[in-house]
């Protein structure tokens, strides 16, 4: 019988290609180019998909999308695009041989802590003598100050991901109530641009072993990166859930999409140095960071975007994490540091005049 997709003729497109390149059809691998052979040294083709990725890649019902996982040892970006029953895999693996960026170290930190009292010290003289155009000025050097602050803290954390050196400090917490606060505060400047925040959970609540803040961290990167790509009257849907061993966390937007010649490297820091960083407002800077979180917590992301439908990114979480046990029943850090964190987080987002009254407070 005649194929329905010549598969095995399209794998001779990629034979002299350096990406690795996987086809599939049916659920089984149709080709592997010498790339892909090479790089995972092994040559599956004609036997089930099963035997090289994992459930999560297979198992995606959507035609074109982006996700990493770790293949006979090495970890990979994923970028899949589907036709019918064939599907196309590229994999771009981590580059050992380039080293991470340098994590930012004390005396940047203390240059950081002096630049926000200097803003807040401007701001608060600005404020004193009444001038708007100053103020205006004041405001513009605020939003300065979280910018960096952004970029060094997702920098930094992305730095002890690939180091191995970041803390893992996973505790029993409520994952609806964390979300439930910390969408409280993202809809208060989310609203004001005519952008709605919604959340879906299960009834009851949903007590597993996390790292918060490190949680937190992931959710803000993800809903900045939504909230960026949004414009009035555009929506904001985070859905929690959760089945077996594994707990669900899909961030979906209406708003214009991630253009599909994008898609494949909003995971950007973990492509070859070559390649250029994201040119946008570090997005896929803090997506690296977020895909990062979810691994250190037995999981994975799934991204798939599209000028008509929007952004879906798609967390998954092992809920089998060993921790302190102990509760935890204090304010999520964002809030006990006065909106910090999340003024940080969301500083790509924002305006200006958002950080005012912060600094003022």
């Amino acid at each position: 019988m005649k194929e329905a997709f010549p598969a095995g003729m399209f794998g001779t497109l990629f034979t002299l290609s350096d990406t690795a390149v996987i086809g599939t059809q049916n659920r089984i691998i149709a080709f592997m180019n010498p790339t892909a052979q090479r790089i995972l040294g092994c040559d599956e083709t004609g036997r089930p998909v099963s035997c090289l990725l994992p459930q999560h890649v297979i198992q995606s019902q959507a035609t074109e999308f982006v996700t990493a996982a770790t293949l006979v040892g090495k970890h990979a970006i994923i970028t899949v695009t589907s036709l019918a029953a064939f599907r196309l895999y590229t994999l771009t693996f981590d580059q050992t041989d380039n080293p991470p960026p340098s994590p930012i170290f004390a005396p940047q930190l203390s240059t950081l802590a002096n630049f926000r009292l200097v803003t807040e010290y401007f701001t608060r003289y600005c404020e004193d003598k009444g001038d708007a155009k100053l103020s205006r000025y004041s405001a513009e050097l605020s939003k300065c100050f979280y910018l960096i602050n952004r970029w060094s803290v997702n920098a930094s954390l992305l730095s002890a991901l690939q180091n191995g050196t970041l803390p893992f400090l996973p505790v029993t917490v409520d994952l609806k109530q964390q979300f439930s606060d910390l969408l409280d505060g993202v809809r208060f400047f989310a609203e004001k641009r005519g952008i709605d925040i919604l959340l879906e959970a299960p009834e009851g609540r949903m007590i597993y072993t996390l790292d918060p803040n490190l949680i937190e961290q992931m959710a803000l990167n993800i809903i900045c990166n939504s909230l960026l790509h949004c414009e009035r009257g555009d929506r904001v849907r985070v859905t929690l859930s959760a089945s077996g061993s594994s707990i669900f966390i899909a961030f979906n937007d209406t708003g214009s999409g991630i253009p599909a010649d994008k898609l494949a490297s909003i995971f950007s820091s973990y492509l070859p140095r070559n390649r250029a960083p994201a040119e946008e407002s570090g997005a896929g800077f803090g997506l690296a960071v977020a895909l990062g979180i979810a691994e250190m917590h037995g999981g994975t992301i799934l991204a798939e975007s599209s000028e008509k439908n929007g952004t879906s990114i798609r967390v998954l979480l092992s809920a089998s994490i060993s921790g302190s046990g102990q509760l935890k029943c204090d304010p999520p850090a964002y809030l006990m540091q006065q909106n910090s964190d999340l003024l940080t987080g969301l500083a790509d987002f924002l305006d200006a005049s958002d950080f005012q009254a912060e600094l003022l407070d």
